[in-house]
């Protein structure tokens, strides 16, 4: 019997956030008109596998990922919001300097909100039994089982 190939829960997760950065990357970085198609598929794409690793959570662990998801965006946020400050208030109106880092910060936390977002709203289908193989709101209020 064949033993079917599957790729670890950490690595699924981790190209799928790549996969999101270099989406918000492109779309930040590039001047091209066809950009949009390229990054959005990337981000489609980025989305559904970390939706996908979710699939199968309770809505007890949605609910600590969705807090651990939200906690990770707001410590990717902090440096790109240091570096992105303007040093003084004449500089608050002038454009921030296009360097690989601010590119690289800036998709980092876009990258990590989009998917704290996703898990948000997995989240909350499960709260409110929109979700495979959960019950429905009928017989959730019919039960009266919360979780």
């Amino acid at each position: 019997m064949r033993q079917r190939f599957s790729i670890p829960w950490s690595a699924r997760v981790a190209c799928s956030l790549t996969l999101i950065a270099v989406g918000i990357a492109g779309n930040t970085g590039l001047n091209s008109q066809y950009r949009f198609l390229s990054t959005f598929l990337l981000m489609a794409v980025g989305l559904f596998g970390i939706v996908n690793s979710a699939r199968n959570y309770t809505t007890t662990r949605l609910r600590i990922a969705t807090k651990r998801w939200w906690l990770l965006s707001v410590i990717t946020f902090i440096p790109y919001g240091l570096v992105a400050t303007p040093t003084s208030e004449l500089a608050a109106g002038t454009a921030l300097p296009d360097t690989i880092v601010m590119l690289t910060l800036e998709s980092i936390a876009g990258a990590v909100v989009c998917c704290a977002v996703a898990i948000t709203v997995l989240y909350s289908f499960a709260t409110f039994g929109v979700y495979p193989g959960q019950p429905s709101p009928e017989e959730r209020i019919l039960t009266n089982d919360r979780d």
